[in-house]
C-alpha cells in the first residue's frame, strides 16, 4: 500500500510541479518507469 501512496504521490507532484518542461519530462519519465516496474512485477 505503501509503494501506491508513493505513486499517487509523485503523480500529484508531478502534475502539480511548476511549469518548467525539463522538471516535468523527468517527473514523467520516473512515473512512466515506477508504472513499468510495477507492470513487471505483477507479470513476474
Amino acid at each position: 500500500m505503501s509503494a501506491f501512496d508513493d505513486f499517487t504521490g509523485l503523480i500529484t507532484s508531478a502534475f502539480a510541479a511548476p511549469p518548467q518542461r525539463m522538471d516535468i519530462i523527468k517527473r514523467a519519465e520516473i512515473v512512466i518507469c515506477f508504472i513499468f516496474y510495477l507492470f513487471v512485477c505483477v507479470i513476474v
